[in-house]
């Protein structure tokens, strides 16, 4: 396992104290979607709101720098938290997700308040 892999495997500490880990990153065109594991979304309850600052993290310091190391651009970030792993795209009711953009510019996450 190179630095790189392990520092992907590594729990990601969030504001929020969740524990958090790196899933997958989905190149979607212009978006690249970072997908995140946290259990304790669902085993705490923690609201959308209580984990936006998470998300805010997660766009800024893991995926603007994973962009930068592997050279790749992104006009958009999505963030996913999610308590189990899922399948892209299946539609699993049972599985507490949550979801937010940011478009890059220079260099920083903007939220898109939707």
């Amino acid at each position: 396992m190179t630095q790189a892999d392990k520092a992907l495997a590594d729990p990601i500490a969030v504001p929020s104290g969740l524990e958090v880990s790196f899933h997958d990153w989905l190149d979607d065109g212009p978006a690249q979607r970072f997908r995140f594991v946290a259990p304790g979304i669902a085993e705490g309850g923690k609201s959308f709101e209580q984990v936006l600052d998470d998300m805010a993290y997660l766009c800024t310091e893991f995926a603007l720098p994973q962009l930068q190391i592997q050279g790749a651009s992104a006009q958009q970030i999505v963030v996913t938290l999610m308590e189990k792993p899922v399948e892209f795209g299946v539609m699993t009711p049972d599985v507490t997700q949550f979801f937010e953009s940011y478009s890059v510019e220079n260099d920083l996450c903007i939220w898109e308040v939707f």
